[in-house]
């Protein structure tokens, strides 16, 4: 076996006795005898001097300190005895101990029976941080044996963790983890090493000093050691939404210089348009990125390769039918590697940029920009730059020009992703053009997951107690004759015939519907029964504010206007919204399209009409509150007055089952607050009821027909019984 040794002044340091030349037993050599060396039996001394030897020796790092029974050594004198290595040092020598030949008879090595070995390695084992919620944080990992292996937080350190963050990309650490419940690893055997010990200036893990790699003796983590995880941070690195940057440019400066970037880049080869011919195209490669040229008269282009590459990021583009003439685009492909190092945080996310950037811009006949555009953007797995990873999902952003200062953002843009995305690749279907990237962001399933079902449950069973309750509200003034022919309940039924359609139509999309012709139709459906129900709403009060304020005007004229405003008025303004919006009229979830401002078609009817109650009943109260202190009132105007308090008690009961529920739903659409959607699901459910108890079961006049239509069918009952 070929031995290795260095000079330590006229002392010789070798290992001998291993597999390979770069393990075994150390031996020194001095005035001509070789002898064996016995460090101190702490694990973390053994470690530090078999770095130092290993480093002596020419070696990169020491892969693992090893420990050999000297009956198996022939001249197993032991001539360097109870050594204590910093780490740093240059040369064993360097390091503390007793002097050449000093060996005590109580030496370990000696009553033990064991000396010390190295087992040295020029390879450096590659390094990852896992299971965090941002790529610079995580369990730290290197790969060993072709297997990703975990480290112990066992005297885990800021030193250890300064040092995983540079060799992972990052410049330090941010906050050391010793205890990373939240990264805990599938398979807890898969532990490679107990603990680190670095000084804090090596380049990579794998040449700090250690416990040794994979060694038997460490089966596992100990129940108080936890395992290694580090939060790092880099000068690369900054919040969208940040005050305080951690980058000396605040994130408007980099988005602005970005932007800047891709309008010059594009700007600079507008002019070479005037060369080509329609339906004709034109690539270029610059070191910046790839650009295509292209001039159709079609309103559509489909799926296009944006450079030479077949296989490369391909787009397609469906234009509004009114751009007439010949239509100039320019698409470009971006490699901006300072972009790919960025992290960010956007609406409270932290992200990572995981593809180039992609420039599309339209230009009509004239040089004007054309905005009316639905375009995809298809990325192929090839060009997604970012390691897979389950607590990472990715998402279709753009540069959004619109609003001050300028921010990545989703607005108008799906992610279609079929199956794994490493696999299969990416679409970005979005509805505007503009700069586009992928960005990694957290994925929350199983939060998500749980309060989408608890959500989706709550809402099916209120909505089912709501339509039961509205049920026995439409079916006590169907068989109450006295209730068919008031006026008001008539009005009332309407309203809650209005309400149950809606609350059906709710429990069809609760959990989901795929057919998007299917959706388009419910959302217009529920739009429908929803403004339908506010203006019967209105038409109640209407009806009660003219009843008091114009008695003499002809009540049965009014009613028939009624009847075609309450039915044939929100049925117009669907009709014209689906008219103009047409597929942009309903989102994914079977509801008006909030992007394109479709929602503005309900939310501003129901504030109007939620505006118009509040005011007549303002007014009607007034009018009570005057006509009680009126003084020497007749009985006649007493009654009159009691059943003026009696309606606006009702009415006033009334507007907040039907009128709140739906602040509650206006509220959600600006603020996707969890707590807002409970109240929101929570006042549906109870609107059904409200109803009933308000206008059923505390109103004397369903009390009193009642009681009519049940003497009547006693006295029915006495009178068959006579005859017979």
């Amino acid at each position: 076996m070929e031995n290795y040794f260095v000079l330590l002044a006229i002392v010789y340091v070798i290992i001998e006795g291993g597999f390979t030349p770069n393990e075994g037993y150390i031996r020194i050599y001095d005035n001509g005898n070789f002898g064996l060396v016995c460090s101190m039996e702490a694990t973390r001394l053994r470690a530090r001097m078999c770095s130092v030897v290993c480093r002596s020796l020419g070696y990169n790092n020491c892969f693992s300190y090893e420990v050999y029974t000297t009956e198996y050594i022939t001249n197993n004198v032991i001539a360097l005895d109870s050594i204590k290595c910093k780490g740093s040092e240059n040369n064993l020598m360097d390091c503390q101990h007793e002097g050449l030949g000093n060996v005590s008879v109580t030496s370990p090595c000696i009553l033990n029976g064991k000396v010390d070995g190295v087992n040295c390695s020029n390879n450096t084992l590659d390094i990852r941080l896992i299971n965090g919620q941002v790529p610079s944080e995580g369990r730290v990992e290197l790969l060993y044996d072709g297997k990703w292996r975990y480290i112990c937080g066992f005297r885990w350190e800021k030193n250890d963790a300064d040092v995983a963050c540079y060799q992972a990309g990052f410049s330090v650490a941010k906050e050391v983890i010793t205890n990373a419940t939240m990264f805990l690893p599938e398979n807890k055997h898969d532990r490679l090493v107990k603990f680190m010990q670095c000084q804090g200036g090596e380049p990579t893990l794998s040449e700090c000093s250690h416990s040794g790699f994979d060694k038997d003796e460490w089966s596992d983590c100990g129940t108080d050691d936890g395992i290694a995880g580090v939060v790092c941070e880099n000068n690369n690195t900054w919040e969208l939404s940040s005050n305080e940057p951690t980058s000396p440019t605040t994130p408007e400066e980099i988005d602005v210089g970005i932007l800047q970037f891709v309008n010059d880049f594009n700007d600079q080869y507008l002019e070479q348009f005037d060369e080509l011919n329609e339906d004709e195209y034109k690539y270029i490669t610059t070191d910046q990125g790839e650009v295509l040229l292209f001039k159709t008269a079609d309103s559509e282009v489909n799926l296009t390769s944006i450079t030479t590459d077949p296989d490369s990021i391909a787009f397609s583009l469906q234009m509004d039918s009114s751009t007439n003439g010949s239509v100039s685009i320019i698409t470009s492909v971006l490699e901006l590697e300072s972009v790919l190092s960025l992290i960010l945080r956007v609406n409270g996310d932290y992200v990572s940029i995981a593809s180039d950037l992609v420039s599309l811009v339209c230009y009509d006949a004239v040089g004007n920009v054309i905005s009316k555009v639905n375009s995809k953007v298809v990325y192929p797995p090839t060009q997604i730059k970012y390691e897979a990873n389950t607590l990472l999902e990715p998402v279709c952003v753009f540069i959004n020009e619109v609003v001050t200062p300028w921010e990545w953002s989703t607005k108008g843009c799906d992610t279609i992703i079929n199956g794994d995305y490493h696999r299969h690749g990416i679409t970005c279907s979005c509805k505007h053009l503009t700069t586009f990237a992928i960005l990694m962001r957290t994925r929350q399933v199983e939060e998500e997951k749980t309060d989408g079902i608890g959500l989706h449950l709550i809402t099916y069973m209120g909505l089912c107690s709501s339509n039961i309750f509205l049920l026995f509200t439409f079916g006590t003034i169907i068989c109450l004759s006295d209730l068919r022919r008031s006026r008001r309940y008539h009005l009332l039924g309407n309203l809650v015939v209005s309400l149950f359609c809606a609350n059906c139509l709710f429990t069809c999309i609760v959990f989901g519907i795929e057919n998007k012709i299917a959706c388009s139709i419910i959302a217009s459906c529920l739009h429908y029964c929803l403004l339908v129900a506010f203006t019967w709403m209105t038409s109640l009060s209407t009806d009660m504010y003219m009843s008091i304020q114009y008695v003499f005007h002809d009540s049965e004229k009014r009613f028939r206007f009624f009847r075609i405003f309450g039915w044939i008025f929100p049925l117009s303004i669907v009709a014209i919204t689906v008219g103009v919006m047409r597929e942009n009229y309903a989102s994914e979830s079977c509801w008006l399209n909030v992007d394109y401002g479709v929602t503005w078609t309900f939310v501003v009817p129901v504030i109007l009409s939620i505006t118009i109650v509040s005011l007549q009943l303002s007014q009607i109260g007034y009018v009570a509150y005057k006509k009680a202190r009126t003084p020497h009132q007749s009985e006649e105007e007493i009654g009159k007055l009691r059943q003026i308090r009696n309606l606006l008690y009702r009415i006033l009961l009334l507007t907040p089952a039907v009128g709140l529920t739906w602040i509650f739903g206006i509220l959600t659409l600006f603020n996707d607050s969890s707590v807002l959607l409970y109240l929101f699901v929570l006042s549906t459910s109870l609107q059904g009821f409200l109803i009933w108890f308000t206008q059923c079961f505390l109103s004397k006049e369903v009390i009193m027909a009642w009681r009519k239509f049940h003497n009547k069918h006693i006295s029915s009952s006495v009178g068959v019984t006579e005859i017979t």
